[in-house]
């Protein structure tokens, strides 16, 4: 999946878009008024920029003014990411923790480091404050993002579901860090087919948007009909390749799915752990299931097309039906909050606890995932693919660092 040297003009040129509300993309009418994103952004044409300090140390400020309340220091050669700019002024983040203003003459900008190639490390991109700041803090180690907020409809009519500021916010993010952006389309239940109709639509709104590709994203592929959808997804794979854009199709674990025909008929197939339809307490992903299917799959479909997704969240059963999905955050507190011990199931390689009244939550953290990375090196895989961005334990990234 290439990345142009285009990406941060088209992205910006998509995101002045956004400023102007996009209406033809949001289908006309008056647009809405967006919700301030914490304080007010100056401008997005710098946001994911990286650059030093030319003095031994400078301080922060809490507003672009010099007679502003001093919020820290930083040292020289600590890398900092730049967030926002003033006329003569920057918003810099040294940590999470430490985000300040600083005049543009004191620092240096840096050229940004390109990536080798290697393991795709995607991640889906909600566009919530927890989201962004899993990408301003892990952005580095990313090779691209998935943006949330589109979906096809029975008929072949393209949906726009998000809200336009937040998604922009991370695509100019990644055009700065030169990350591949490949929008996540959601097909609707028993999709038999694409409609040839909606190839336009989508050539038009990845163009908008300055986007890399698409990541056809598929939860339950009908038996009957897979082979008319899988034709589909190729057909429109055929056409955006004419354009320069990528094609990705991410489908669950199902021992009745064509797998060649799944792969053949985009350039990547992500293959995603976690079970929507579960309805009994387990894992997100067991390690065991995992290394059973992977010999079956690499026999079907070649290694380096196959993408792991990876479900980097906690699944709540306390009640009937569905879990609810939780953040690792969210699972640390429910925890603690009960005062219940954490315990680890050795055929999943998975934490899990129990708590109240036959209520029972099975997460992923640190630990879990790595055993999971190990098999992308193990059955050579192109890469991972984490499907919820901003609820993953924090320390899985240098996991992450080390495995691949």
């Amino acid at each position: 999946m290439e990345r142009g040297d285009c990406v941060a003009r088209a992205v910006i040129a998509a995101f002045l878009s956004i400023l102007f509300y996009l209406t033809n993309l949001l289908n006309g009418g008056t647009p809405p008024t967006p919700t301030p994103v914490n304080e007010a952004q100056y401008s997005y044409s710098i946001l994911g920029q990286t650059g030093e300090i030319l003095a031994e140390r400078a301080v922060l400020r809490r507003t672009p003014d010099n007679h502003s309340e001093i919020v820290g220091t930083v040292q020289q050669n600590e890398p900092l990411l730049i967030l926002d700019e003033r006329e003569d002024w920057y918003k810099v983040r040294s940590t999470p923790q430490l985000v300040g203003w600083l005049p543009k003459y004191a620092l240096s900008l840096s050229p940004v480091d390109k990536k080798e190639p290697g393991k795709l490390v995607l991640g889906y991109y909600s566009g919530d404050q927890a989201a962004y700041e899993s990408l301003l803090s892990q952005g580095t180690q990313l090779t691209g993002i998935v943006p949330f907020g589109w979906r096809l409809t029975a008929e072949g009519e393209l949906v726009n579901e998000f809200h336009p500021e937040r998604i922009g916010r991370g695509l100019y993010f990644a055009g700065n860090q030169e990350l591949g952006t490949y929008v996540q389309l959601k097909l609707p239940p028993d999709a038999g087919e694409l409609k040839k109709h909606s190839f336009t639509a989508i050539e038009a709104m990845l163009k908008e948007w300055g986007l890399k590709g698409v990541m056809i994203d598929v939860d339950e592929v009908p038996y009957l009909t897979q082979i008319q959808l899988f034709a589909s997804v190729a057909e429109l794979r055929e056409h955006l390749a004419q354009k320069g854009f990528s094609t990705l199709i991410a489908l669950p674990w199902q021992d009745e799915l064509d797998l060649p025909s799944a792969a053949a008929a985009a350039d990547y197939l992500i293959l995603k752990t976690l079970d929507p339809t579960a309805t009994t307490p387990g894992p997100p992903a067991s390690l065991a299931e995992l290394k059973s299917l992977l010999p079956r799959v690499t026999e079907q479909v070649p290694a380096e097309k196959i993408i792991l997704g990876l479900a980097n969240v906690g699944l709540n059963w306390s009640g009937a039906g569905l879990p609810a999905v939780l953040s690792y955050q969210q699972v640390m507190e429910l925890a603690a909050s009960n005062g219940v011990d954490i315990k680890w199931d050795n055929l999943s390689q998975t934490p899990y606890f129990q708590y109240g009244q036959d209520s029972e939550l099975w997460f992923e953290n640190r630990y879990s995932i790595k055993h999971k990375l190990e098999l992308i090196a193990e059955f050579d895989l192109a890469g991972v693919a984490f499907l919820q961005l901003g609820k993953e334990d924090p320390d899985m990234w240098n996991m992450l660092a080390k495995a691949l």
